[in-house]
């Protein structure tokens, strides 16, 4: 009986295991990579501390001072001296290897405080760098520096934050 070409039996040289040993290799490769983006996914980790305080007598900001006072006529009332800019330092450290994005810091304000002094930047912080964000608020002089303060950003798509005590 003639097959016409067709043998029902292996080849002599075994090429069929060299694929078979190429395409088991290939898959340990993408498992590798996979755990690995896994392990760099599941150990991300960006910090947030305080670093500093700056206080500023409002008096020596007269061109701020009358831009807050247009924006907040009833609470500023008395001169100048009778109020304070606190600027906050808070560094942020980013331990991974994807810059964070849109990092935004605030406080929370606490009786005696007019306001937060908007800032206007977009901050940014590349993969294994650090950076120093400024929050600065706006208040009366005889109030504690201490405050409760959130920092959020974006990494890997996804809103994170951090509360910290500042001072």
């Amino acid at each position: 009986m003639e097959t016409y070409g067709y043998r029902n039996e292996r080849p002599a040289s075994g090429g069929y295991t060299a694929l078979k040993y190429i395409a088991i290799l290939c898959f340990l490769i993408c498992l590798a990579l996979l755990v690995y983006t896994g392990y760099l996914f599941m150990t991300c980790e960006v910090t947030a501390e305080s670093v500093g305080l700056t206080a500023t007598d409002a008096a020596s900001q007269p061109e701020v001072m009358r831009a807050l006072r247009l924006q907040y006529p009833e609470t500023l009332t008395g001169a100048d001296a009778d109020y304070v800019f606190y600027t906050y330092t808070v560094r942020v450290r980013n331990d991974t290897f994807v810059p964070i994005e849109e990092i935004q810091g605030s406080v929370k304000l606490v009786p005696g405080d007019i306001c937060q002094v908007p800032d206007h930047g977009e901050w940014t912080v590349g993969a294994r760098q650090t950076g120093d964000l400024a929050i600065t608020i706006l208040t009366r002089t005889n109030t504690t520096p201490v405050r409760d303060a959130t920092v959020s950003w974006y990494l890997w798509g996804r809103p994170s934050f951090a509360e910290l005590i500042v001072r």
